[in-house]
Parts: structure tokens; C-alpha cells; sequence
């Protein structure tokens, strides 16, 4: 069995459901904060290394609700709703507990490394928390999604519609971006013409943001490889496929793949994609539509 599988049979029970509400409602009280109260927030909340180190550690807790933009409330609605539909597109396809998985690792990489790059670069997420937390973790749990459903089709600015493997290899490509961008403004002098152009498309090469990309692309190879092994198919599902398709063959019946839940066929739609499920008990067919969505037959 798979180490995710392992964890999600033991710890399961205690993941916290609809986990991406929870998250949003603490977005949104954190927003509020920071607009309209912004002396608390900058006296007592904001994440400043300096303060925690003498004493001040629940300051560390803010990290976990920095809202991913805080600008205009119009892109701040849209945004947390779409935060919503990705984290519910996460969780019905791989279950609460890799969620809660996915946010803790993340969240706990972003504070670990935020004392980190404190005490051996000098850096203060504090001087720039606006862009340190939530906003490029949640970029990368949209890269996780993308990956997982790659044909699924979001309307691009509520209009153009666009599958989210698209997106996702561009938001990738930003993260990756960031990183490596930061490392050559260090290295290398970068023109104001090329900066402002990687601005332009989200990437933005100053430490504190290329620290908080590299905690999220590291929360998305961690999660990336459980869940590329979870989702593969077992040994024992494969005997069954192979029996199945072996008992179809010798009846001289040409195969027809058929969706156990809505019963459409690939005659019906040519276009249309099928797979086995690896959590069903039986060679169960299903649309892509369906694969991520269905009831697990035990």
C-alpha cells in the first residue's frame, strides 16, 4: 500500500472536513484586518522575525491566514471563491485528508522557513507579509489540481474557456520562475526593462517572495509523488482489468468502454476518455467526467 494511503487509512479520520472554507473564512478576517484595521494588525499581528524572537511567537499563526491579495474586494471575492472551487476539486478527487496534508506541510514549511531565512540571511517576512504564506502555496495547490485534472475546463477572466492543464504549466512556470529569477538578480544584474516585464506576468525576483515560491513548489513535489504513487493502479487491480478484458476478448465481443456512472460509451462520444478506478473493488469503467467524482465501490 501506498504511504499516503497508509497515512489517509490511519489519520483519516482526523482531517478536517471542507478544510479550504476554514481557510477563506481566515483569509477574509485577515483582510478585513489589514484594511480596515491595519494599526492592530501591524502592532500585534504582522509576522515581524524581530518580534517573535523576543517573545512574540503567536505571530508566527498569522502566516497561516495572510490572505493571497488584499487590493481591490472585487478580485479579492473572485479570488477566494476560486480558492474554494480548487480546494473542493482537490478534495473530491483525493479526499480531505490529502488536502489537510497539502496545507500543513505548506504552511509549515512557510513558517520553519521564515525563521530560517531570518537567522541566516537577515530576511524579514514581516518587512513584506503581503506576499509571504498563502499566496504562492495557493498557486501551487492549483498547479497540484491542474496536474491530477488536466482536462477540466475553467473560464479564463469568467469567459474564455481553457483546460487547467494550460494553467496550471503557466502558474508552474511562474513559481519556477520566481525562484530562479531571484537567483540570477544576485548573480547577474537584471535590466529594468526585464524586470518589469517578469512583473508584468507574476514574477516577481526579490528574496522574501522566491522563499515563500520555493516552500510551495517544495509542498507540490512532496505531494506530487504520494499522490502520483497513491493513484496508480495495484498489482491486484491490473489482474483484474487484464482478466476482465481477457473474458470480453474470448467471447469475440469488440470492447466497448462504458462509464458505470452515466453509461456513456466511447461509440457515443469518440472524444470522451475512460480509466479504471484503483479504489473500486471490480474493473470499473469511468468517464472523465466521472473518475474523480464517483462513489468508491468497495
Amino acid at each position: 500500500m501506498n504511504l499516503l494511503a497508509k497515512w489517509d487509512r490511519k489519520y483519516g479520520k482526523y482531517a478536517i472536513k471542507n478544510l479550504m472554507l476554514y481557510f477563506i473564512i481566515g483569509y477574509a478576517i485577515m483582510w478585513g484586518i489589514m484594511n480596515f484595521a491595519p494599526a492592530i494588525f501591524y502592532t500585534m499581528l504582522n509576522p515581524d522575525m524581530e518580534l517573535v524572537f523576543k517573545g512574540q511567537v503567536w505571530r508566527l499563526i498569522t502566516i497561516i491566514f495572510l490572505p493571497p491579495s488584499y487590493d481591490n474586494i472585487v478580485f479579492v471575492i473572485i479570488n477566494f471563491y476560486f480558492l474554494y472551487f480548487i480546494g473542493q476539486l482537490m478534495e473530491n478527487m483525493w479526499g480531505s485528508f490529502a488536502l489537510n496534508l497539502f496545507f500543513f506541510i505548506g504552511m509549515g514549511l512557510h513558517i520553519v522557513g521564515a525563521i530560517l531565512i531570518y537567522i541566516f540571511m537577515g530576511i524579514n517576512v514581516g518587512n513584506v507579509p503581503y506576499m509571504y504564506g498563502s499566496y504562492y502555496l495557493t498557486m501551487a495547490l492549483f498547479v497540484l489540481v491542474g496536474m491530477s485534472a488536466p482536462d477540466v475546463r475553467v473560464l479564463l477572466m469568467f469567459i474564455i474557456p481553457i483546460k487547467m492543464k494550460w494553467l496550471a504549466a503557466f502558474t508552474l512556470a511562474v513559481l519556477i520562475g520566481t525562484v530562479g529569477f531571484t537567483f540570477m538578480l544576485y548573480t547577474d544584474n537584471l535590466s529594468a526593462g526585464l524586470m518589469q516585464g517578469l512583473a508584468n506576468i507574476g514574477i516577481i525576483p526579490f528574496p522574501i517572495f522566491a522563499a515563500s515560491a520555493l516552500f510551495s513548489l517544495i509542498t507540490f513535489g512532496i505531494m506530487y509523488m504520494l499522490m502520483r504513487s497513491y493513484g496508480s493502479v495495484s498489482r491486484k487491480q491490473k489482474k483484474r482489468k487484464q482478466a476482465f478484458e481477457k473474458k470480453v476478448n474470448s467471447n469475440n465481443v469488440i470492447k466497448v468502454h462504458k462509464c458505470a456512472i452515466c453509461g456513456r460509451t466511447d461509440k457515443d462520444d469518440a472524444s470522451l476518455q475512460f480509466r479504471y478506478c484503483s479504489k473500486c473493488n471490480g474493473a470499473y469503467e469511468y468517464c472523465q467526467d466521472h473518475l474523480w467524482s464517483h462513489e468508491h465501490i468497495k
